[in-house]
Formats: C-alpha cells, structure tokens, sequence
C-alpha cells in the first residue's frame, strides 16, 4: 500500500507507541497472565467474582469495602502495571453501571487507585 505522507513514513515507528503489526495496540501477551504481588490477592478476587456480584445489585458497597493497596507502582513490571489497569477499570466500570442506576461518580478510592498508575 502507498502512503499518502511518504516523508513521514520513515519517521513514524510503530513500536515508538508501543504498537505492532502482529496485535496492533493490544500486548503481544495477554495481561491475565501476569502474576500480581500478594497483597493485591483482594483485587483479583473481587474481579473475577463480579460475574457473580454483578447480580447481587450491591456491587458498589462491595467494591467500596476493598481494602487499601499501598504498593509502589515503581515495583512492578510492564505487564502487572497493565493487568492492574485492567482489574481496576473492570472495577470501576461495574461500580458506575453494576446497579439499577448508574453512579454519578466513581468510589474516590478506586479512582485513585487507576490513576496513581502511570501510564503502562
């Protein structure tokens, strides 16, 4: 195929935004993969039981009694960063839309918890 921009062509590296030809801007490994550290055990639980919760019409009281995590995100490698991110918006979603009515805002705590993560 030809470039309409053949001078930007050289220019533009996929993988300077972390993108491939193989997967696009998905990860050539699947994030569930990734072994979290112990102390978020609590966190991976509550996202592979909101199937289960979802149907309980109390989701956001459950998220909200999550305990804390004080890990530093410098501790973790690329994919954890992006299984948590993945967890976390998995939580934060059901939590808006998880009840009869959505939510007007997302639990504090847990918007906290997505975006004290950099970027992965």
């Amino acid at each position: 195929m030809t470039s309409i921009f053949p001078e930007q062509e050289a220019a533009l590296k996929l993988e300077d935004y972390d993108v491939s030809q193989e997967c696009g801007f998905l990860p050539s490994q699947s994030p569930a993969r990734a072994q979290l550290p112990p102390a978020f055990e609590q966190v991976q639980q509550a996202a592979a039981l909101l199937p289960k919760w979802l149907t309980t019409g109390k989701i956001r009281s459950l998220i909200e009694n999550l305990r804390e995590i004080n890990a530093d995100p410098k501790n973790l490698d690329q994919m954890q960063l992006r299984r948590l991110m993945q967890v976390y918006s998995f939580l934060a979603h059901a939590y808006v839309w998880g009840e009869a009515t959505p939510a007007k805002d997302c639990h504090a705590i847990l918007l906290y918890r997505i975006i004290r993560f950099p970027k992965c």
